[in-house]
């Protein structure tokens, strides 16, 4: 049992990866608010505000984001009783922070998702408080789902060497593609 931690404002479920890595990440923070008795809303990040309607309303299923996100949103309806798309729109991680938690967002809010990830949230809340584009005030608290597959392990240590300046945009990119095709993801 993970401590339950005071005054959390919600729980963090960060999308991206596949569908499966999603459900985890869905199940740890809903079995957690169960096991402390919370009773706050779940934030979603990649479900957008406009998802209820796409997905009611676009039968030709053209945007794959929401294909991609389809059974996660199916899924929370049926368990939950409030959760909260926000950001639909980054495109890498600082943007999915800056989106998710606009300047200005202050409390605490455990994140789901595996330890590398994890690490790499943290560092970005670091930098991004540094830098004065995220509150002081905001407090990302992550709470692991297990180390991740081999994938996630080897694509996480190589997203922190980048934020940390230990290797450059273009050596970040040439691996990461190396190690997609290797895992063929």
């Amino acid at each position: 049992m993970v401590k339950t931690i005071d005054n959390i404002k919600a729980l963090v479920i960060p999308t991206g990866g596949n569908a499966k890595e999603d459900l985890e990440r869905a199940h740890a923070a809903i079995h957690y608010a169960r096991e402390n008795n919370l009773d706050v809303p779940y934030l979603i990040s990649g479900l957008g505000p406009d998802t209820n309607i796409a997905l009611n309303y676009d039968e030709n299923k053209t945007n794959k984001n929401l294909d991609f996100h389809e059974e996660l949103y199916n899924f929370m309806m049926k368990n939950t009783d409030e959760f909260i798309g926000v950001d639909i729109n980054s495109t890498n991680s600082i943007e999915n922070v800056l989106f998710t938690f606009p300047k200005g967002t202050a409390g605490k809010y455990p994140f789901f998702t595996y330890d590398s990830h994890g690490r790499k949230f943290k560092i970005l809340e670091k930098y991004l408080k540094e830098k004065g584009e995220i509150s002081e005030d905001l407090e990302l608290i992550h709470i692991s789902t297990g180390k991740g597959s081999p994938f996630q392990k080897v694509y996480g240590n190589l997203a922190l060497m980048y934020l940390k300046g230990s290797i450059d945009s273009k050596k970040f990119s040439f691996l990461k593609n190396i190690f997609k095709f290797l895992f063929r993801r």
